[in-house]
């Protein structure tokens, strides 16, 4: 596994936990990540982090795109040609990192959800998209 360190505040990050992880993933999944400009500093911080975090994964691939039109990176996963339900904005980090990682594990497992069934069939209501913006911080 490859040791990484964090382009943000000089801050060395261990990645093995998280790669360890997504290498126990048994499931085929994609991470779509699409970025406005590849020649841009948190594209390539992003695709950098991306290989780093798959290195040792069989199961989970990357696939990158570049689109002007996006304001930013912009990453969702994708399972037997079905996309996810969440959309992560802006290059993974810390927290945000941990919750990709997390997405990807209950991706894998579809059958297999955190919810009550009471909140399942509450969810399982809604019948078109909706944006909720969260913000991962500690406090």
């Amino acid at each position: 596994m490859v040791r990484a360190v964090a382009h943000a505040r000089g801050v060395t990050v261990d990645l093995r936990p998280l790669q360890e992880r997504v290498a126990r993933i048994g499931a085929d999944i994609t991470i779509h990540i699409a970025v406005p400009r590849f020649d841009q500093s948190t594209a390539r911080a992003t695709l950098e982090l991306m290989d780093m975090l798959l290195t040792g994964s069989s199961h989970v691939q990357a696939q990158y795109a570049e689109d002007g039109s996006l304001p930013g990176v912009t990453i969702y996963l994708e399972r037997s040609g079905r996309r996810g339900p969440i959309t992560f904005m802006g290059t993974p980090s810390g927290y945000e990192l941990e919750a990709l990682v997390h997405a990807l594990e209950c991706w894998s497992r579809p059958d297999q959800t955190p919810f009550q069934t009471s909140y399942r069939q509450l969810l399982g209501e809604i019948a078109e998209d909706l944006r909720s913006d969260l913000f991962v911080a500690p406090t």
